[in-house]
């Protein structure tokens, strides 16, 4: 790291038997040395399931009550330096408890940092340690300070206190570089090997913590010259594989995120099963898909639940203030089937038979199983692609140019839909093509499924809102004000989706246009395959 001098400090690995003390003596006796700084704290690390602080060179630890968001260059660095470069981006104390979610913070720097950086995703604890930090000066005749050692000790929170990480920084004072030279010479001479990893990376390898990219879609590469099967069986697999990893943090509840991650990924398998036609023996196919939507269906209302209180805050702000207390009541309502629903999900996705039936369905896909032939399954993936691909868009032209202004909200829900078939479609065969064609494409898509998905959020909302009335005002002393305060949020969520509507068609228009029809024709020419 660059210290506030300018010069790169220089850090070098301790043994654990080897005192601060005894380090200091050894290394030049023309020094006077003192310890300026005698400190011992307690220290949680944590980051999101997906390490996204870490992806983006950021750390987050609890030291003692104090909560610090800052970069992870400055993590373990000398905290008595009073320069700017070293403060921290985000700090929030004291707390008794760190909230998980962005929303859960007082509102400030933190709140706002971690709102842009985590989303939805919760701040989970990875390892706490304790930490003991002596600061060395080093003096010379003229009791000029001529180099400073910041000594670190990372060390396991039980009864051993293991030492997870020794280190000593060798802070540069400006305009003593003999004197640093010297100690750095003396440091290498009495053993201590030079620090190149970042000592964040080093504390979480050594307790068992190894970053790992995340992505909801699987990441398998497909190529042109694979049969419609097998890389119909690639993709399922990698995409069944996301589904069980996402089971534990649904279980455990760690966010909403596992939940809709699990929950894509089921559609996308089912979604890819019924796109990719005759590719399985049709029987099996439709008992596959038929397991699929059943592992969907079960977690459906958790998922509707979820979606409606995720925007809570953004809900109780349509409301007069006179019936808001009315919203609370709905919202605990809800937190309270919620619960229900969570637990309900949870012991079913641990009991036996949704293993066995899971593993089952995996099963299909394996590499060694045979099926019998079919009409598609030995089909070159490319030539299946090329023609899959422009007759769903073709479809959904059609359904465009029946849309007016007039057009009831099913009509476009069916868009939505088959807008995120040919989605699909592109995110399975993406590796088939150039990605200088597929790109923009898919950014068209994004743009179309945005709009008509916030247009469908709303409408269904709305019908979230009434079914909630309906089940539960009965025989309710407040229910009028219940009423009252629903109705108010239901209309302002309406007015909301006309005003979507009223820019609907033009996105229609745009993604049925020339330019794009010229983009799909492209993109499905054999002669634009990837080498």
């Amino acid at each position: 790291m660059v210290d506030h001098t300018g010069q790169v400090a220089q850090s070098w690995l301790l043994p654990g038997e080897v005192g601060t003390n005894e380090i200091v003596s050894r290394l030049d006796s023309s020094l006077r040395w003192e310890i300026t700084v005698d400190d011992r704290q307690e220290i949680t690390l944590y980051d999101t399931f997906d390490w996204q602080l870490w992806f983006q060179n950021l750390v987050f630890y609890r030291l003692d009550s104090t909560c610090i968001l800052c970069d992870c260059n400055r993590f373990s660095s000398d905290e008595s330096s009073n320069e700017s470069s070293n403060e921290p981006i985000a700090s929030c104390e004291p707390l008794e408890q760190v909230p998980r979610f962005w929303w859960d913070w007082p509102e400030g720097g933190m709140r706002d940092e971690l709102r842009g950086i985590i989303g939805l995703r919760a701040l989970l604890p990875l390892t706490t340690l304790g930490v003991a930090t002596h600061r060395a000066d080093l003096r010379n005749e003229d009791d000029k300070t001529v180099t400073r050692l910041l000594f670190q000790r990372f060390v396991r929170v039980t009864e051993r206190r293991e030492q997870i990480l020794g280190m000593c920084r060798v802070l540069p004072i400006r305009g003593y570089d003999r004197e640093r030279g010297s100690i750095e010479e003396n440091l290498a001479r009495l053993g201590f090997p030079r620090i190149d990893t970042p000592p964040l990376q080093m504390i979480l390898t050594q307790t068992g913590h190894r970053p790992q990219p995340w992505s909801s879609k699987p990441t398998t590469s497909i190529s042109p010259e694979l049969t419609a099967r097998e890389a119909t069986r690639r993709l399922a697999s990698a995409s069944l594989d996301i589904c069980r990893d996402c089971e534990q943090g649904i279980i455990d509840d760690l966010d909403t995120e596992f939940l809709h991650d699990y929950r894509v990924s089921l559609r996308r398998v089912r979604s890819l099963l019924k796109l990719v036609k005759e590719v399985y023996p049709r029987n099996l196919t439709a008992q596959t898909i038929s397991e699929l939507s059943q592992f969907a269906r079960q977690t459906n209302r958790l998922r509707d639940l979820d979606v409606f209180l995720i925007d809570r805050e953004q809900h109780a702000e349509h409301v007069p203030g006179e019936l808001a207390h009315c919203l609370d009541k709905m919202f605990g309502d809800l937190n309270a089937e919620r619960d229900e629903q969570q637990h309900s999900v949870s012991s079913r996705l641990q009991s036996d038979a949704y293993r066995r039936s899971i593993s089952q369905v995996q099963g299909v896909f394996a590499e060694a199983k045979w099926w019998p032939v079919t009409v598609n399954s030995h089909v070159p993936v490319a030539s299946l692609a090329n023609q899959l691909i422009p007759r769903r868009y073709r479809k959904i032209c059609r359904m465009i140019s029946r849309i007016s202004t007039q057009s009831p909200d099913a009509q476009v829900h069916d868009v939505r839909l088959e807008a995120k078939k040919l989605r699909y479609l592109v995110e399975f065969f993406g590796t088939l093509y150039v990605p200088e064609l597929v790109m923009p494409l898919t950014k068209r898509l994004k743009s179309i499924q945005r709009v008509l998905g916030t247009f469908n959020d709303l409408a269904v909302q709305q019908e979230f809102l009434r079914g909630y009335v309906y089940n539960q005002v009965a025989g309710q002393a407040d229910s009028h004000e219940l009423t009252l305060a629903v109705g108010s949020l239901v209309g302002i969520l309406h007015q909301r989706q006309k005003a979507v509507r009223s820019e609907l068609n033009a996105h229609l228009a745009e993604f049925a246009d020339e330019s794009t029809k010229s983009m799909v024709q492209q993109l499905t020419d054999d002669r634009r395959l990837a080498a």
